[in-house]
């Protein structure tokens, strides 16, 4: 069965999302991987309901994977890290409420299997946890071209993590566009 990646208009609702993987999973096909920061999923599914998958409403693009050459780490030569440029403030403040969300759900989802991924930041609120400003708290990015704009990979620092370990941080990565 081809895999194909799926990304969903940005009016694409929650229930709707649920309900096209539902439809997927009913005609034969399987989901692969969900993308939390973007609304995008892979999906296996058979040819006879590809047309009528990629013509949903709520579908941006879909396209076949044996078509995308998906860049990996030793595919793309990044840049040395270092203190963020003008450039990566304003991608990363772009995509600042996903990146919180995604932290949100990442820690629910991590509490449910493993507590102790995010066990440091146990006693921070969902604000306190998200209170990072990209301006303070971005402290370091390297980047990477490809032929579909830039990998950018970020750490941000969560201010309320201070312990006998030190700061605490997540990392990030985005796709900033062409020519922007």
């Amino acid at each position: 069965m081809p895999d194909y990646i799926v990304m969903f208009t940005e009016e694409a609702t929650k229930d709707e999302i649920e309900s096209y993987k539902q439809r997927v999973r009913d005609n034969g096909g399987s989901i692969k991987y969900e993308y939390d920061i973007i609304k995008g999923i892979a999906v296996s599914m058979p040819t006879d309901y590809v047309q009528s998958f990629a013509n949903d409403r709520i579908v941006s693009t879909m396209d076949p994977c044996d078509h995308l050459t998906l860049a990996m780490a030793d595919q793309v030569p990044l840049n040395e890290p270092h203190p963020p440029t003008g450039r990566a403030i304003e991608a990363f403040n772009q995509v600042l409420p996903k990146i919180k969300l995604a932290v949100i759900n990442s820690r629910r989802d991590w509490n449910n299997h493993e507590p102790r991924m995010w066990a440091r930041a146990g006693n921070l609120s969902d604000n306190e946890l998200t209170s990072f400003v990209i301006e303070d708290d971005l402290v370091e990015v390297r980047a990477g071209s490809t032929s579909y704009g830039t990998i950018v990979f970020g750490k941000i620092r969560i201010p309320g993590i201070k312990d006998e370990e030190g700061e605490g941080f997540i990392h990030v990565r985005i796709h900033d566009p062409p020519n922007k």
